[in-house]
C-alpha cells in the first residue's frame, strides 16, 4: 500500500559531507537526487550530483543558507524529500512517499541519522531553551553581584535617597536588557540551528568552535565568580 509521512524535527544540526553521503547511500541504486541550496546571495543553486554538492566552495557570499534534498525514483516518482535550514524552531523537513514498510523503514534510518548530526552546542542553540535559560543565567550572573554589593555598602548611608535607589536599578535592569539582546546577536552567529560545514564552511564552523569553547566556559566562570560575591557578602 502506498502511503505519505511527513515530519519536523527541531535540531541544531551540524551537516558534512561525510553526513550527506550516509543518507544518500541508503537509498536505492537506481534513485537520482537533486539538491537545492539556498545561498546568502539569495540565489538557488542545483546539484545534480553527491559530488558536485560536496565540492561546492560554499564562499562566505554564497553560503548556503538551506538545503533540500530530493530523491527521485527510476520512475521520476517523488521518494523523498529532506530540507535543512537555520530557522530557530521546526528546521528539518522529511518528506516520504513510497510502500508502507519502506517509508517506515526509511523513516527509522533518517531519524537516528538526523540525531546524529546534533552539534555539541545544541543546549545553547535551542530557542525554546536558551531563550529564557541562559539569558536568565546570563542576566544573574551581573545582577545578583551588584545588587548585593551595593546593599551592602550603601545600606547604612544616609546619603542614599529613593531616586539614588531608581537610578542604580534602572542601571542595572538596563545593563541586563543590554546584555540580552547582544547574547540573542552572539547565539544567532556562534550558536545556530543549522551549521553547513561544507567546502570553505568547514574552516568557518571549525573558527566559530573555538568562540563558542571560550564563550561557554566564559559564563560557567563568571556563574561562579557571582556564587563567590554573593556569598562573600
Amino acid at each position: 500500500m502506498k502511503v505519505e509521512k511527513e515530519e519536523r524535527f527541531n535540531l541544531s544540526f551540524v551537516l558534512t559531507s561525510k553526513e550527506i553521503e550516509k543518507i544518500i547511500q541508503r537509498f536505492d541504486g537506481t534513485d537520482y537526487f537533486i539538491f537545492k541550496a539556498t545561498c546568502a546571495d539569495k540565489i538557488v543553486r542545483e546539484f545534480r550530483s553527491t559530488d558536485d554538492i560536496i565540492k561546492f566552495e560554499n564562499p562566505p557570499n554564497k553560503a548556503i543558507e538551506s538545503l533540500g534534498i530530493n530523491v527521485f525514483s527510476e520512475s521520476h516518482s517523488k521518494k523523498a524529500f529532506i530540507h535543512f535550514s537555520k530557522n530557530l524552531v521546526d528546521n528539518i523537513l522529511v518528506q516520504l512517499n513510497g510502500e508502507e514498510k519502506e517509508v517506515i523503514d526509511l523513516f527509522e534510518f533518517l531519524k537516528e541519522q538526523l540525531h546524529s548530526t546534533e552539534a555539541w552546542y545544541a543546549f545553547v542553540a535551542r530557542q525554546k531553551f536558551s531563550g529564557t535559560f541562559i539569558n536568565t543565567i546570563v542576566v544573574w550572573i551581573f545582577t545578583v553581584p551588584l545588587v548585593t554589593v551595593f546593599t551592602k555598602q550603601f545600606s547604612n548611608s544616609e546619603n542614599l535617597t529613593t531616586l539614588t535607589w531608581v537610578v542604580v536599578i534602572a542601571s542595572i535592569l538596563g545593563a541586563n536588557l543590554l546584555i540580552s539582546y547582544l547574547w540573542g546577536k552572539i547565539r544567532s552567529v556562534y550558536f545556530p540551528m543549522g551549521a553547513f560545514a561544507l567546502g570553505q564552511g568547514i574552516k568557518r564552523h571549525k573558527d566559530k568552535d573555538i568562540i563558542r569553547t571560550t564563550v561557554i566556559f566564559g559564563t560557567l566562570i563568571s556563574l561562579v565568580t557571582g556564587i563567590l560575591i554573593l556569598f562573600a557578602y
